[in-house]
């Protein structure tokens, strides 16, 4: 087990810290902001259960449908 910021209360198992560490190495990179978004669009997918996913694709297009309701764009 990985200790996050030295909090007990927080630990990650090595799988976990593993991914943490691809992650990083994805957004640290010498790749353009383009091609770093590209790869992590087809990791952080893959961290999430199906249902998940469409939650967060619905919470996604209500914030949009908000921003476009406020700024007078409906």
């Amino acid at each position: 087990m990985i200790v996050y910021e030295n909090d007990w209360n927080r630990l990650l198992c090595n799988g976990c810290y593993g991914r943490l560490l691809s992650i990083y190495d994805i957004k640290k990179g010498t790749q353009s902001d383009g091609e770093k978004a590209t790869v992590l669009a087809t990791v952080l997918p893959s961290l999430l259960t199906e249902d998940q996913a469409k939650g967060a694709e619905q919470l996604f297009q209500l914030a949009e449908k908000r921003a476009r309701l406020l700024s007078g764009l409906l």
